[in-house]
């Protein structure tokens, strides 16, 4: 993705891995004309979008820079906190209806999404049902297994894997071809 438009939703503000990807740090996406007139060199269209402290202008904020890629499509979205940006409750954004249309209509604008959560639990179900693969780490609380399960055709037999990763290990799970299949990562 080093030549694309890619949009780095930060709710935080102060993530130093976010801060070291190498994207500019805006409050607001530049328009298409204002891109077009950037150079041609790696990462130079990527941007951090910082939210503003204030949850009202946030909100105002990251719908436009969403409203904004949908209708222009070609871009990578990248979404640490998810749940942040989705949640109606408090101290999530409302933006739900945004990443659907992002989600279920993206794919025929070229939009891919990236999507981070910590609480799966409480992102929109639309987050499950529109990816095409899942990294997971271990999860142990019986809630969330309840909604792994729901990402594409993750059964209880994944479970037990899903479970008992170890720290700092990663779970690739797919289920593109006719059967699910996993694998774990380390760093």
């Amino acid at each position: 993705c080093l030549y694309d438009n890619v949009a780095i939703f930060d709710t935080k503000g102060d993530d130093p891995t976010l801060d070291a990807a190498g994207a500019r740090s805006v409050r607001n996406l530049p328009n298409k004309f204002r891109r077009s007139m950037d150079d041609n060199q790696a990462k130079s269209k990527w941007y951090r979008v910082v939210a503003y402290d204030d949850v009202n202008k946030a909100r105002d904020q990251f719908g436009m820079a969403l409203e904004k890629i949908y209708k222009e499509g070609n871009w990578v979205v990248v979404l640490d906190e998810t749940r942040a940006i989705s949640d109606p409750r408090s101290p999530g954004l409302g933006l739900q209806p945004e990443l659907d249309r992002i989600w279920l209509r993206g794919r025929s604008r070229r939009i891919c999404v990236v999507a981070a959560t910590q609480a799966p639990r409480w992102v929109p179900t639309s987050f499950y049902d529109q990816c095409q693969f899942a990294w997971s780490s271990r999860i142990r609380d019986d809630r969330a297994h309840q909604r792994i399960m729901e990402i594409g055709s993750m059964t209880r037999a994944h479970i037990p894997h899903i479970a008992s990763i170890r720290k700092r290990r990663w779970l690739y799970m797919d289920d593109e071809e006719e059967d699910t299949w996993l694998a774990e990562t380390g760093l």
